[in-house]
């Protein structure tokens, strides 16, 4: 049973982590409400591991010294 996410208010680390995806793919920051409406997307579509992707790219860039992008 999937239960949806209303806030990030006990996890600051998603919160992070989603903000993290949804720059890297929309190329532009989001609200607490986008991220959740997007952390609800993922979790419906069984597509939850691209949050993850996403933090180990940007984790190797900054391991290899490509200059990562902020907002």
């Amino acid at each position: 049973m999937e239960t949806e996410l209303k806030d990030f208010i006990k996890n600051p680390k998603l919160k992070d982590l989603m903000e993290n995806y949804y720059h890297l793919t929309y190329e532009m920051s989001a609200t607490d409400e986008e991220l959740v409406n997007e952390y609800n997307y993922l979790l419906k579509n069984n597509e939850l591991h691209l949050i993850f992707e996403c933090e180990q790219i940007t984790e190797y860039a900054m391991y290899a010294g490509v200059p990562v992008e902020e907002d």
